[in-house]
């Protein structure tokens, strides 16, 4: 598992800075530095070497946030009994502390371990004080204290929480191992009551004409489509049938949208398909309304085999939920009680605050989605050889050095490329990308020694989940502006699923899939050119989780080569082809399982020894 060799340093004066980290497989988490000066309120003596300050946390409902500035942060206040509540719906939580400049010493150390409430434990995540500066993993800073009348720093040990587990969880701050801020937290099931409409909307308050359905003074209970020629017919209210509605009125103003029962039920009645033929809201249509309003509610399906409630909660916010009675009724779901055994929710019958446990349908919506730049996923190659790197992300960006062109890429913000901090060898490089986002980056690795040689290959890739994963390859070839590209598949959602293959996928085969069966990190291309006198070529080539090892088959210039080749499931070998004067065609084949089919992939690669 590698550690943090180098990684620019960033340096801004009065404005916050904060930078997170991630390095051994103990790092889970984000630790950030703030320049802002500490508060006269600590938990222990304030000449301390240490101290606790308070904790933070961001809600969801509160939209975009950078990590960057957690000290914007709204700060958590303690209850009577000195612990603090948290939702599961709050995206992240964090302890600041304040570290005294005066008297650091070599080797000092600052901690932080989780401890969830079924007892599973993470961390601890390590900020390490090491010849005048502080090193956090992937990132580090010199220097204690700026402008100088400041005398501390203030550092963040933080995790994302939405949809973790629910219960109080234990945070310990630790100094040099010994701990010194013991804090518990209360993660309720539930969305924070404080960015709910206040007060809550009431059907009852509402005597207004729902839809276009009346009943009869006879039958109370028979429907009617109402006639303005008919003066027998009673019009249903808004306080006898307005459930749903005032359920959806409590949804869209949670995500922004500024609306009454009345208001919409006009709209509604307003548009020929706004409500069904049994005088129901068409509820397809409470996004299009949210969209008339320059907002994004989007619906996303009805059922309760079809959706998941309490996720749909957690993840969205608020949902319509239908309860098992006579007449129907709905209300809206917020979460559920804090021992999980009922729906807490708000019922439209009075806006008062309930609980039921007869859960009959559900309509779910999620509001506008949020970025909330998390610098916990994160990805670092390392490199260990005279060689220079130079990595394209998802997004197009780059990072790194190409000598071949001597072109310097820093595209990806927060990220960085070097050599190692605080000795090494001069000749190790590493990329680091912070706030890493999924999908395929392609490295290029090139060899920038005088002579052949062999280097080895770290990649270790993280989640702001908790997750990692990590890949060494060891004894790969290389010399003067060698090339070898390597394709990494990062999937924070699933750190299973990311996976280094070859960058070069010998083309030819639809769909995509199956051109993966068979991969190159060399050669690079089709074709490659190579000097006079040549007579092998080290092949660099990887093996798919999906081939059939049995169908492999190889030919060089038609004679079969295929016990050359180790063709596992998921694995990777050197194999060196033996090269003849001129033009030498290497042609490669294996099938592989797809979703319903089985496919074959073949490449032609051609070396031409001049």
């Amino acid at each position: 598992m590698m550690f943090k060799k180098e990684l620019v340093v960033f340096a801004v004066i009065v404005s916050i800075l904060s930078i997170c980290t991630f390095s051994s497989e103990q790092e889970t988490f984000g630790v950030l530095r703030g320049t802002r000066p500490p508060s006269s309120h600590y938990d222990r003596d304030e000449f301390a070497p240490t101290t606790f300050k308070y904790l933070w946390y961001w809600p969801a409902e509160r939209g975009d946030f950078d990590a960057d500035y957690w000290q914007l942060a709204p700060r958590m206040q303690p209850g009577s009994d000195g612990n603090y509540t948290a939702h599961f719906r709050d995206v992240a939580l964090g302890a600041a502390i304040a570290v005294n400049c005066n008297g650091l010493v070599n080797g000092e150390t600052w901690s932080a371990t989780w401890t969830s409430p079924t007892g599973e434990v993470y961390g601890p995540s390590t900020l390490l004080y090491q010849n005048g500066c502080f090193y956090g993993g992937l990132w580090y800073f010199c220097g204690c204290g700026w402008p100088p009348y400041i005398t501390y720093e203030e550092f963040t040990f933080y995790r994302t929480i939405q949809c973790s587990d629910t219960g109080v969880w234990t945070l310990e701050l630790a100094h040099n191992g010994v701990v010194f801020a013991t804090e518990y937290i209360n993660i309720l099931p539930q969305i924070n009551p404080t960015f709910l409409h206040q007060p809550s909307f009431s059907q009852l308050d509402y005597n207004d004409p729902y839809d276009h359905i009346c009943h009869s003074p006879e039958d109370y209970n028979k429907w009617i489509p109402c006639q303005d020629s008919d003066n027998t017919l009673f019009h249903y209210t808004i306080a006898e049938m307005g459930c749903a509605l005032t359920s959806f009125c409590e949804i869209l103003n949670y995500h922004g949208v500024t609306v009454d029962p009345p208001t919409l039920n006009n709209w509604l009645k307003a548009r020929e398909d706004g409500f069904l033929s049994d005088g129901s809201v068409n509820y397809t249509k409470i996004s299009d309304f949210a969209k008339a309003q320059g907002k994004t509610v989007t619906f996303l399906g009805r059922g309760i085999f079809e959706r998941d409630l309490l996720s749909d909660i957690c993840k969205y916010g608020p949902q319509a939920l239908k309860v098992n009675q006579y007449p129907p009724h709905w209300v809206t779901a917020i979460g559920e009680t804090d021992n999980l055994s009922d729906w807490l929710v708000i019922d439209p019958a009075g806006g008062v605050l309930n609980y039921t446990d007869r859960m009959y349908d559900v309509i779910s919506f999620a509001g506008p989605g949020y970025d909330f730049t998390d610098r916990l996923n994160a990805i670092c190659f390392g490199f260990f050889c005279p060689v220079e790197a130079y990595v394209v992300d998802p997004l197009g960006r780059k990072l790194g050095y190409d000598p071949i062109t001597g072109k310097t890429y820093n595209e990806i913000p927060n990220s960085g490329y070097g050599g190692p901090v605080g000795g090494g060898n001069p000749d190790d490089k590493f990329l680091d990308v912070i706030g890493a986002v999924n999908g395929d980056y392609l490295v290029t690795v090139v060899g920038t020694g005088t002579t052949e040689s062999k280097y080895e290959m770290e990649v270790y890739a993280r989640t702001s989940s908790f997750t990692d994963t990590s890949v060494d390859m060891k004894d790969i070839y290389t010399g003067p502006n060698v090339v070898n590209k390597f394709l990494f598949h990062y999937d924070s959602a699933n750190i299973q699923n990311s996976a280094l293959s070859g960058g070069f996928d010998g083309g030819g085969q639809r769909p995509k899939d199956v051109n993966k069966f068979l991969s190159y990190s060399s050669p690079s291309d089709s074709q490659t050119e190579l000097p006079s006198g040549t007579t092998t070529f080290p092949l660099l080539i990887f093996y798919d989780t999906k081939v059939i090892s049995n169908t492999f088959k190889a030919t060089l210039n038609g004679v079969d080569v295929s016990n050359l080749f180790h063709p596992n499931p998921g694995s990777y070998e050197t194999v060196n082809i033996n090269l003849a004067q001129g033009r030498n065609v290497l042609i490669l084949s294996i099938d592989g399982n797809l979703d319903k089919r089985v496919a074959t992939d073949t490449d032609r690669l051609v070396f031409i020894v001049k």
